[in-house]
């Protein structure tokens, strides 16, 4: 619930068999389009993990400058300072972007400290959409995370219609950074766009 500060363990575990979050905001809108692209195929985090690696490493809402400066960051001495979140059945809720960056320098270098990550987590039988809120808590309400695009803020909106959010709910999962009015805007304009 939105009032659990559970403490959670880090553990250092290998990320091999780590699933991409398919849903993760930042490449919301590149699988929307790979999709159409693909007609009657969903983007999946086992057959496509390369397609995903590139949506979170070339995403043209942040530069590739961003994304190098990223992984020099990352190449540092204890290189991350906020652990990878997944579920127990290992998809990434929280970290998709710094590990496609860790994978990307595991097969660059061969160094055997990128062989796992820092990671915490979630305590098992949380529901889809506790999962979700989670992940906008963290990735949408930090300010000193890499701003999300407009267009991916607002598929995410939409998404969220989709699946029955009301729009109260809609403004808590964006840390009520913006008000209902500014958000059905935005549902507006993405409509509009389409």
């Amino acid at each position: 619930n939105d009032d659990d500060e559970t403490w959670l363990t880090v553990y250092d575990l290998p990320h091999e068999k780590f699933l991409y979050n398919v849903d993760n905001t930042r490449i919301l809108a590149a699988r929307e389009q790979w999709e159409a692209q693909h007609p009657g195929s969903e983007l999946d985090p086992v057959e496509n993990r390369d397609v995903i690696e590139s949506f979170l490493k070339e995403n043209p809402t942040y530069s590739k400058t961003r994304t190098d400066e990223l992984a020099e960051n990352l190449k540092k001495p204890h290189y991350m300072k906020d652990p990878i979140l997944i579920d127990e059945y290992g998809v990434v809720w929280n970290g998709n972007r710094r590990l496609a960056i860790v994978r990307m320098l595991l097969e660059e270098t061969t160094e055997d400290r990128f062989e796992k990550v820092p990671c915490c987590i979630l305590r098992p039988g949380l529901t889809l959409q506790e999962k979700k809120r989670i992940e906008s808590r963290l990735q949408v309400e930090k300010t000193f995370r890499e701003e999300y695009g407009t267009i991916e803020l607002r598929l995410q909106i939409r998404k969220w219609r989709r699946e029955g959010e009301t729009w109260e709910q809609i403004a808590k999962n964006f840390g009520d950074r913006w008000s209902v009015a500014v958000l059905k805007t935005n549902l507006e304009e993405i409509n509009f766009v389409d």
